[in-house]
This record gives C-alpha cells, sequence and structure tokens, in this order.
C-alpha cells in the first residue's frame, strides 16, 4: 500500500500503514519520530483545543485508531487505509514481540502511581525478554520524567496520557533532544490491566473490548464518547453523502 499523509476532516492522518510494517518500523533502533493515533473524539477536542491540531501536524505518524474513521478516510480519499490502534488486538501484541526479537529498550510514562509498575511487571511476563529500562507515573511535572528518558536513553517510549496532553508531551521530549521513537499509547495501560481481570473471553476472541468497555461503564467512557462522536460522525456522513451524491446521481443539465 502507498503511505502518504492525508488531510482528512480538518485533522493530519497518515494511510496506506499496515499493522505488521508499523511494528517493524517502530521497533527499529536509531529511528526519531513521534507517533500518535486519533479516534472519534479527536474532532471534539480539537474544536476545544486548536493547539490540538498544531500538535498532530507536529507528529511523524498520525494513525487511525478505528474503523469508523479508516473506512471514512478510504472512501474520501480513494486510497487503502487500515484502522490500527495500540492494543493487544492491534499493533500492540506484534509491537512487543519485534521489541523482544530487536532487542528494542523502552521505557514507560503514565497512569496513577503503581499502575506504570504493574504495567511493566504485566508486560514483561507476558512477553519474555522484553527491555524495559524504567517506568514513571503520569502525576507531577513532566521535567523529572524527560530527564529520566534522557538519562536512560531507550529506542521506544510509550506514552500513556491523554490525547492531546499525550502529544505535548512527545513535543516536549523531542524538544528536550530525545533521539528514538515515542509514541503516545492513550489508554493502553488501562486496557493491559484489564486484559485478564475485565473483558470476558468472547469480547477478546471477537476484538471488541472497547465496545464492551463502552457499554459496561456507560457513566464514564459512554456518555463522553456519545458527547463528542458527532463531532466526527455529522461532517464524514455529509461528506461521504457529497461524494456519492457527485459520483452517483445524474448531474443536472
Amino acid at each position: 500500500m502507498t503511505q502518504q499523509r492525508i488531510s482528512f476532516l480538518g485533522l493530519p492522518l497518515d494511510v496506506g500503514h499496515t499493522i505488521a510494517d508499523l511494528a517493524t518500523l517502530l521497533t527499529k533502533k536509531g529511528e526519531t519520530k513521534l507517533v500518535t493515533f486519533v479516534r472519534a473524539d479527536a474532532w471534539a477536542l480539537a474544536a476545544k483545543q486548536p493547539e490540538y491540531v498544531e500538535q498532530l501536524n507536529k507528529m511523524d505518524l498520525v494513525l487511525p485508531a478505528s474503523f469508523d474513521i479508516a473506512y471514512s478516510a478510504q472512501q474520501l480519499n480513494d486510497t487503502p487505509c487500515t484502522d490500527i490502534c495500540f492494543e493487544t488486538h492491534s499493533l500492540a501484541a506484534p509491537f512487543f514481540k519485534a521489541a523482544v526479537e530487536n532487542k528494542t529498550s523502552l521505557v514507560l510514562i503514565g497512569g496513577q502511581p503503581a499502575i506504570d509498575e504493574r504495567v511493566h511487571d504485566k508486560l514483561s511476563v507476558h512477553y519474555a525478554g522484553l527491555n524495559i529500562v524504567a517506568t514513571a507515573n503520569g502525576y507531577g511535572d513532566i521535567a523529572p520524567k524527560i530527564a529520566l528518558i534522557l538519562e536512560k536513553k531507550p529506542d521506544v517510549v510509550l506514552v500513556d496520557f491523554a490525547a492531546g496532553k499525550a502529544e505535548a508531551f512527545l513535543i516536549a521530549l523531542n524538544d528536550a533532544g530525545y533521539k528514538g521513537i515515542a509514541i503516545a499509547v492513550t489508554g493502553f495501560f488501562d486496557e493491559t490491566l484489564l486484559d485478564t481481570e475485565f473483558y470476558p473471553e468472547w469480547a477478546k476472541k471477537w476484538n471488541v473490548q472497547y465496545t464492551y468497555r463502552l457499554l459496561s461503564q456507560p457513566g464514564t467512557l459512554l456518555s463522553g464518547f456519545i458527547g463528542a462522536y458527532p463531532s466526527f460522525a455529522i461532517p464524514a456522513v455529509k461528506a461521504l453523502a457529497d461524494k456519492y451524491k457527485e459520483k452517483y446521481l445524474p448531474k443536472k443539465a
């Protein structure tokens, strides 16, 4: 597939990538890249925080994290687009397996106190040989966390902050002189801990963990998701309708 950056409903989006090529690319030593993922609520965030669009433009890769975004982008731009998110059923598992094979060193940043350590322990058990050289939680000033990364010099940093805050951290890390790959993995730490403690086997079998979590926690995730979704869905449906109308309906004489 042809890899390219497009403008999709006002946000930058990188299309044409596969999970396999990204797993190889993002565990390669000597690379310097800032990587993030966008879900449907990204458009609502961009409306509230215009600087978020500027942050996305500074990323080397902005990947579509859900099927609705990937499908819409593919239809509107006539280019292959696969939904890729940093979760076990998508990019995360191939990424960690490649990291073990390539002896890629990692630092984990984010989560509530002790969450980073629990994620470290769980990943180390699940991916024998994974080289996690340090972790830090997501609380407090970012300066000590950046100093820790510059000291450890990992090949890859995984940053689990909220959208917007995660990208800001990646940019600050890059500005501080970090040479490596920094990936915003918003929500991955919680997903990792919940994988065996929360999701039923059928949800994991059919790769519907995120949907299951939305429906299981309507007072938290679902209400926010429903409130944010129209910011993406309405312009996406309108753009698709306009394209199909122009393509299939006869033009007036």
